[in-house]
């Protein structure tokens, strides 16, 4: 009987079989703890520039604000800002009658103003209105110039809106613009010169 041959009635040995997929592999030595460590990190910080610069170049707000750091946006924006200003500070002219003052023809002038941007919702205005006053700001007899306000929302919010007007009494007129301040920062469009 030969060496390689069972023995009859011997369990025969069958050599283990592997798992499917698995490739036994060669055991490499583990690098130190400090290349570990350096390796670990150096891969999370790639990571998170990689993170930044995708929602830099592709998120929600991408466009504006590559708007926002454009020069020529910019000016574009502030010269929109200014024409609005301009047309929302435009003189508006009305009639003393006979039993006005020029005071409260300027008052009663702004009064309806904003009653009407309040009926409209124009410009964010919210009622009611609690007050309104012009105040003299100097002037000629001749030309009678006047700050005036309507203070308008409720009693925790009120919101003031400002207005400069001039009262002319030869012609019985009086020129009022309502002051708007722009939303953006340092821009600044004076009243018209008929208002002030």
């Amino acid at each position: 009987m030969a060496a390689d041959e069972p023995r009859a009635g011997a369990p025969q040995t069958v050599p283990p079989r592997r798992p499917f997929g698995r490739i036994d592999s060669v055991q490499l030595p583990k690098p130190p703890m400090w290349l570990q460590f350096v390796l670990s990190f150096g891969i999370a910080a790639i990571l998170i520039v990689l993170l930044v610069r995708w929602v830099d170049t592709r998120g929600p707000n991408a466009q504006s604000i590559a708007r926002v750091t454009n020069p020529k946006a910019i000016a574009a924006e502030n010269q929109i800002a200014r024409t609005l200003a301009r047309q929302e500070q435009a003189p508006h002219l009305v009639p003393i009658l006979a039993s006005q003052t020029p005071r409260s023809a300027a008052r009663a002038a702004v009064l309806a103003f904003q009653e009407n941007q309040i009926a409209h919702d124009l410009n964010s205005a919210e009622g009611p209105i609690r007050s309104a006053y012009c105040n003299s700001a100097g002037g000629s007899p001749s030309r009678l110039v006047f700050q005036c306000d309507v203070i308008t929302g409720g009693a925790d919010e009120p919101v003031r809106w400002p207005f400069d007007a001039v009262a002319t009494p030869a012609s019985r007129t009086v020129a009022y613009c309502p002051v708007v301040y722009s939303a953006i920062a340092g821009i600044y469009v004076p009243v018209s010169p008929r208002c002030r």
